[in-house]
């Protein structure tokens, strides 16, 4: 990576950073560096800043812009030894990482996360709060701030991932009393306005539907057995019947960043959009854990699995966090209540399609691979009349009758 500074005098490595510069490099010097023929081995003229790489999207996100040759800055909080894991998605070189706090007083790791990257990639979100952090500060003020510092290092495209429900009157119920009803996606749109407000020349807002895949908090959370009332009730507001979900495997969601993040991109097609992002089909929440549920041998006719109303239990276990029962907590009283709001992209929005992805993945042709450890049988298979891994949900129609996306 030090040969991209060699010819503009920087630092021998870039462990001692130099704070005291704004402007370090222009879009075309580094588009004239020497590349590779392509791949992990090579670059491909961009280095990015990844904030939030230690979560679901965050890992996967990374082996794919270290795939394309991207040279990467991993931004951390945490103790190194538990982002380390993502060193071997880079060659030698491609991975480096800066310690952070994004609320402390002093900037200055901040601006050495950032001052290198024409690219830099906002991955921070929460669907509980904690002593140090709230929602406002982890969806509002840290975008904020890493918009503001990202505009004063003369980043280029700075890409802040939040929902496609994220609105001021988002598509649900209200479950829990004003002004805590839907803070989590109350203050996604809010930050989504800060981001837009303080780096309107470079800010590119991506908006995913719900994401599944190996180690999500989709098929994790309605498979897990803490979920369910009982061995086989499936509490969910009005039977999931109400609930319209789109999933996207977030594997197509690191594909539409790196397409983005690309220099091949232009910056003019993107920055300061909005990109409403959603999988190819959509079903309603009761028809996906029906079939979630015959994924994992809890089939009604057998198990006796039923979906039934919220009840009094699933409330109780929104409380165990409170009194430190669960760490990280499995379900809050916030999160639960963002479980059953519907994901509808608007007409006239973009999507995969203005990006040139198309070919995204069905949730049927991986969702068996994902559940295999949630099985009730464990490793000891059964086979018998009616099991079929194959399945394949039938695509939901709802007015306005109409494909997600012409692709």
């Amino acid at each position: 990576m030090l040969h991209i500074f060699k010819e503009i005098n920087f630092p021998k490595s870039l462990q001692s950073f130099n704070v005291g510069i704004k402007r370090y490099f222009t879009p075309d010097a580094l588009s004239s560096y020497k590349r590779g023929a392509g791949g992990r081995s090579s670059f491909n003229g961009v280095v990015a800043t990844v904030f939030g790489p230690n979560g679901f999207v965050g890992e996967t996100l990374v082996n794919v812009l270290g795939k394309e040759g991207t040279q990467m800055i991993i931004a951390h909080r945490c103790d190194f030894n538990w982002s380390d894991r993502l060193k071997i998605y880079g060659d030698l070189g491609q991975i480096l990482y800066c310690h952070y706090q994004p609320n402390d007083v002093d900037e200055s790791n901040l601006y050495k996360a950032m001052k290198y990257s024409n690219v830099v990639v906002n991955l921070i979100g929460t669907l509980f709060e904690t002593n140090n952090y709230s929602f406002e500060e982890t969806h509002i003020e840290i975008p904020r701030r890493l918009a503001r510092i990202a505009r004063e290092c003369g980043v280029n495209k700075f890409i802040h991932v939040s929902h496609i429900a994220a609105r001021s009157d988002p598509l649900g119920p209200s479950l829990l009393s004003s002004p805590a009803s839907h803070r989590i996606l109350k203050t996604k749109a809010l930050g989504e306005e800060a981001v837009l407000n303080e780096f309107p020349e470079g800010a590119i807002i991506l908006k995913p539907s719900t994401l599944f895949g190996f180690g999500d908090r989709f098929f994790s959370l309605y498979a897990n057995a803490k979920r369910r009332s009982g061995r086989v009730l499936l509490p969910l507001w009005r039977r999931g019947e109400a609930t319209i979900k789109s999933p996207l495997y977030v594997f197509d969601l690191a594909r539409a960043i790196a397409r983005i993040a690309s220099p091949l991109t232009p910056r003019e097609i993107v920055v300061g959009k909005r990109f409403h992002l959603t999988g190819p089909q959509a079903y309603t929440l009761a028809e996906l854990c029906d079939w979630m549920h015959q994924l994992i041998h809890l089939e009604p006719e057998v198990s006796g699995y039923t979906r039934t109303e919220l009840d009094l239990m699933i409330w109780i276990k929104t409380k165990l966090p409170r009194i430190k029962f669960f760490v990280p907590p499995f379900i809050t009283p916030e999160a639960l209540e963002y479980e059953f709001v519907s994901e509808e992209p608007e007409l006239g929005d973009l999507n995969f399609a203005d990006l040139g992805i198309t070919n995204l993945v069905e949730i049927n042709s991986v969702g068996p691979y994902c559940l295999f450890n949630f099985r009730i049988d464990g490793n000891f298979d059964r086979v018998y009349a009616g099991d079929n891994y194959e399945n394949q949900l039938p695509p939901l129609e709802y007015p306005p009758p109409r494909p997600l996306y012409n692709i």
